[in-house]
């Protein structure tokens, strides 16, 4: 019974370090992850940027960038 408590607060912890993360945040971390695909299928910056705005690159190299593993 004593680590329920223990679990809670721990919990809490991990819920509010997810929750403080802020678009802008989520977006830089997206930008660091397709820099390896970006430089892969010669990708280029906007790109780049259109996938972070959440829009479908209209280049080839953007769409490749896309199914980039």
């Amino acid at each position: 019974m004593k680590l329920f408590p223990l679990l809670t607060i721990g919990l809490i912890v991990v819920v509010a370090s997810v929750s403080a993360m802020n678009k802008n945040d989520m977006k830089d971390m997206f930008r660091n992850m397709a820099q390896d695909c970006k430089e892969q299928e010669k990708a280029s910056d906007d790109d780049v940027e259109t996938m972070v705005d959440e829009k479908y690159p209209e280049s080839k190299e953007g769409r490749c960038m896309m199914a980039c593993k």
